[in-house]
């Protein structure tokens, strides 16, 4: 094994996808978590907090009484449970707040609903909670994570056999690059084996494929 690593091909479309869904849920994550802070300013919402109100059926929305419950939880949790020396009880205490107007939150839940934006059809529709964490109220991205995930829309040659049929591909793609650029006329590709090399119709040049470098199949 080649302690060598070169990347020959990504697909950049997914790459970019990827980034715009996990920047969007981030918004989406921060402007739950302000609609609570503004309710309930005493006891901030945790990450699974907010999750367990999205649920993982795509059509199914927010339950008030699950955001009630947890509220009526938080806003207790803490305060010195007693008046004038008379101890009072927690759960009758719940019952008798007077709760906020939870319109915003819940509406700021449902956005998570929506479609989420793409620069392609992508696979996966939807928020990457474990992409996030939330320190000191504020909402960050665990970068390490994404790119983890960027790279299996990533193609390296790392062996030493894999890196010498990169090697011997290379000039190959290079030239029928060149020849397209020489030739615009030639639109159909299929003369060519997309076992040896694929061509990229929007970028106008051609890479190795997975199958040769990869495997030597051609």
């Amino acid at each position: 094994m080649s302690k060598e690593k070169i990347l020959y091909a990504e697909n950049k479309d997914q790459i970019a996808n990827l980034e715009m869904s996990v920047n969007y849920g981030k918004g989406l994550i921060e402007n739950s978590i302000a609609e609570w802070n503004r309710i309930c300013p005493v006891n901030t919402l945790t990450l699974d907090e907010l999750h367990s109100f999205i649920g993982a059926d795509p059509l199914r929305l927010p339950l008030p009484e699950k955001v009630d419950s947890l509220l009526r939880e938080k806003l207790v949790t803490g305060k010195k449970l007693s008046f004038e020396g008379i101890a009072l009880n927690a759960e009758k205490l719940k019952e008798l707040l007077v709760m906020p107007d939870l319109t915003g939150f819940i509406a700021s839940l449902s956005k998570f609903k929506d479609p989420i934006p793409y620069k392609v059809f992508a696979m996966h529709d939807y928020i990457y909670w474990e992409y996030y964490q939330i320190e000191a109220g504020k909402v960050q991205i665990l970068t390490e994570g994404v790119e983890s995930y960027k790279n299996s829309f990533r193609e390296y040659a790392e062996t030493a056999e894999e890196l010498e049929r990169l090697k011997s591909i290379l000039p190959v793609c290079k030239a029928m690059t060149e020849f397209m650029k020489l030739n615009p006329k030639i639109t159909d590709c299929a003369w060519i084996s997309t076992n040896l090399m694929i061509y990229d119709a929007e970028g106008l040049f051609f890479y190795p494929s997975y199958a040769f470098v990869k495997y030597n199949r051609f």
